[in-house]
């Protein structure tokens, strides 16, 4: 798509939104019994699937901390782009997985579960751009979900510099324009960043520029998040109740 496109003279971008403004994200938890924890998150049109195993015990070898593991994979469907499959694709998997595992090496409090590891499995079900904050956002999540102990809920965003204007959360259309972007994870609380990916150089004013939209955008996401699991745990809360309530009947 030309580049004079991507933002309408009324400042709005291919999909309606304003610069600053992220796309309607819903999340749900505990949608896998099996596993430990499990977050199914859409960004826009995103889809990810994050699961977590652990934390379990190691057999083979003895650690003072835990370990974690991280799986990070695209579903042959998700995307109709030719330029995400093959090698390219494969190395883009590896280095993304890679990024989160040492992002959540951060974070997760690994000295509580000694010699134990986190399995970590993240699905793209379907690119829309972001795939990689949206993969992080799932994680926590599913974290959350399974009561692994961590400092601070990790949360992610994106932030791309074109036509002379900073927008945040990339889609698809826009991640394809080669200008600076730049995707961030944060700690909530503290604003902390666990997690910087650049694309493309930048002049230090932009990058700053990039780094306060890109916080802005986590902390939208945040609220969307915490919102989920204030949520999640009423429903919880109220379950054991009604189920209690049912017993002293009984």
């Amino acid at each position: 798509m030309p580049r004079e496109e991507l933002i309408s003279p009324d400042g709005l971008r291919t999909d309606g939104r304003r610069p600053l403004e992220v796309r309607k994200i819903t999340c749900r938890m505990g949608i896998l019994p099996r596993a430990d924890g499990s977050c199914h998150l859409e960004m826009g049109n995103t889809i990810v699937l994050a699961t977590v195993y652990g934390p379990r015990e190691l057999s083979l070898r003895p650690s003072s901390s835990g370990i974690i593991r991280c799986e990070y994979s695209m579903a042959t469907f998700a995307s109709t782009d030719r330029r995400r499959r093959g090698k390219k694709s494969d190395r883009n998997s590896v280095e993304i997985a890679s990024s989160i595992k040492k992002t959540f090496e951060s974070v997760l409090l690994t000295d509580l579960f000694p010699n134990s590891r986190v399995d970590i499995f993240i699905q793209v079900l379907q690119a829309d751009g972001g795939e990689r904050s949206a993969a992080i956002n799932a994680v926590s999540i599913a974290m959350v979900n399974a009561g692994i102990p961590m400092k601070d809920l990790i949360v992610s965003c994106s932030a791309g510099y074109m036509e002379n204007t900073t927008v945040m959360d990339l889609n698809n259309i826009e991640t394809i324009v080669r200008e600076p972007q730049l995707t961030i994870a944060i700690y909530a609380h503290s604003e902390k960043v666990a997690m910087a990916h650049l694309e493309s150089k930048a002049s230090f004013e932009i990058f700053e520029n990039l780094m306060a939209v890109a916080k802005n955008g986590c902390m939208q996401v945040f609220d969307v998040l915490h919102s989920s699991i204030e949520k999640y745990s009423l429903r919880l809360v109220a379950s054991r109740d009604s189920i209690s309530t049912m017993g002293s009947r009984a």
